[in-house]
């Protein structure tokens, strides 16, 4: 196990409360949310070496408040935009990069982050082959993180990596798709965070994720079966491809009210 790697959904954020949430553009976290980040700091179950945040403000606010310690001894939030969340509802948008360091710049790393990284690549859309495809570039990158962090203190062969991201990316991200289905209790609740290690090959492209037994102990879960992935998987998809009908028939609706 030569890295750890927490994977933490964000706190409770605006866009998490009444039906209009999803409106509201790169929302910040709620009351509600803040104080779910006050008790992960407060529990100090991590002593990271490196905090790696979705660039979105909810994701690192939730990394800002829930890491506070970490950060207060001279830790900083890198933002890497290939955590961001799935899909093209405002809520799901996030803010240009300047907007981001006015807020967050003295906590956050930002050298990954182009101006409008949020209109970029595939990172809006719900087309399942790119999101796989996100979220592989994600593993990569954090694996290459923790390579160097081995390479840069060999005497600490077992970093320690805090990841902040979405609850529809991260069954992504971690290729546990039971995980995704909001009607399991494998789903990743708001400031949630699980443990997982890479997996196969040092070298493998596809950079797998697994769970650990600890992890698994410790939210009393068992390891889905192979079965029970694979339904996971039809119903997690099957559910991303109705919210892009839904969005795609609300963009229209906005469309033909204009007036001119």
């Amino acid at each position: 196990m030569p890295a750890i790697i927490h994977v933490m959904r964000h706190a409770q954020g605006y866009h998490n409360i009444g039906s209009m949430g999803v409106y509201e553009k790169d929302p910040r976290l709620t009351t509600i949310g803040l104080t779910q980040c006050a008790q992960v700091d407060e529990a100090s179950p991590f002593n990271p070496d490196l905090i790696i945040s979705s660039p979105m403000k909810r994701t690192i606010e939730t990394s800002a408040v829930s890491f506070q310690t970490a950060i207060t001894d001279g830790k900083f939030v890198v933002l890497l935009p290939d955590l961001q969340e799935i899909g093209a509802y405002p809520c799901n948008i996030g803010s240009p990069r300047t907007e981001i360091l006015k807020e967050f710049g003295n906590i956050a790393r930002s050298d990954l982050v182009a101006e409008n990284w949020f209109g970029e690549g595939t990172c809006n859309t719900w087309r399942t082959n790119d999101i796989h495809e996100r979220a592989r570039q994600a593993r990569l990158a954090i694996r290459s993180f923790a390579d160097r962090l081995i390479a840069e203190r060999p005497e600490n062969p077992n970093p320690v990596i805090l990841v902040t991201s979405h609850g529809d990316f991260i069954p992504f991200l971690v290729q546990d798709y039971e995980s995704g289905r909001i009607s399991s209790t494998q789903h990743f609740q708001n400031a949630e965070w699980r443990t997982y290690e890479f997996t196969g090959k040092p070298n493998s492209e596809r950079a797998r994720l697994r769970e650990t037994d600890e992890s698994l102990k410790r939210r009393n879960a068992e390891r889905a079966t192979e079965r029970e992935q694979e339904e996971g998987q039809r119903q997690w998809t099957h559910r991303l491809h109705r919210q892009d009908q839904s969005w795609n028939r609300e963009s229209l609706g906005s469309i033909n009210s204009v007036t001119f």
